[in-house]
């Protein structure tokens, strides 16, 4: 399965000094160059590429201002995953864990916080509460590892419109379980995300790559300061 990257409305431009940014020419296939200066729409996407690994990103419901974020931007162990309008939190690492037999890439979801400052901290994993497969399940924040569990795998899927369909591996086959929001088209604070039978879009919005050095600051991170 080919997957693409594409930027919210609320993406901000990538271009102006991008193909002066030499970290970026390793990049799989992906945000290169030729990127528009100004924001570019889901619906605008950029290049394919051929992984979502190690892109740094925000992610939201189609049209919502809210990002996915932590409650109280905190990585403590069953920290659950919500909406927010601000915060630190929000800034996440796609990490490919597997390509299963159809195909599709899987990818662990992991939070940083403040990584725009100093140093890169967190780095939680996103884990449905009690590994389990009932719809409904919350999303929260796990320390350790993927160590293989379904509840820890995210499939991407995109979109002809440039959003993404996101769903969890508790259920493959049957009653399959999407990325979701608890209050359905409530763009608020604490909307606490989870897994549902009923799927909804997401917007993914670059914020940089993660070079993965074992010093790993905020100069190891490619991230560019955009505004609105």
């Amino acid at each position: 399965m080919t997957e693409h990257h594409a930027i919210s409305r609320r993406a901000f431009t990538l271009g102006l000094g991008l193909a002066a940014l030499s970290p970026f020419v390793s990049l799989p296939e992906t945000a290169g160059l030729g990127l528009p200066v100004r924001a570019a729409f889901a619906e605008d996407t950029p290049t394919s590429a051929a992984t979502l690994d190690k892109f740094v990103i925000r992610l939201r419901p189609a049209g919502y201002f809210r990002t996915a974020s932590v409650n109280e931007d905190g990585n403590v162990i069953g920290n659950v995953c919500h909406l927010f309008n601000d915060g630190t939190s929000s800034k996440l690492i796609l990490e490919h864990v597997e390509t299963d037999t159809d195909n599709t890439n899987w990818y662990a979801i992991r939070t940083l916080l403040n990584f725009e400052e100093h140093k890169k901290t967190g780095y939680s994993i996103w884990s449905v509460d009690g590994d389990s497969d009932k719809d409904g399940k919350v999303i929260h924040v796990w320390s350790g590892e993927h160590d293989g569990k379904p509840s820890r795998s995210f499939a991407f899927d995109r979109q002809q419109n440039g959003t993404y369909i996101i769903r969890d591996r508790t259920n493959e086959k049957k009653d399959i379980n999407y990325l979701a929001i608890e209050k359905d088209g409530k763009d608020q604070d604490n909307n606490k995300i989870c897994h549902k039978r009923k799927s909804i879009p997401w917007e993914l919005e670059l914020v940089g790559y993660d070079k993965g050095e074992i010093n790993t600051t905020v100069r190891s991170i490619d991230w560019i300061t955009y505004s609105s």
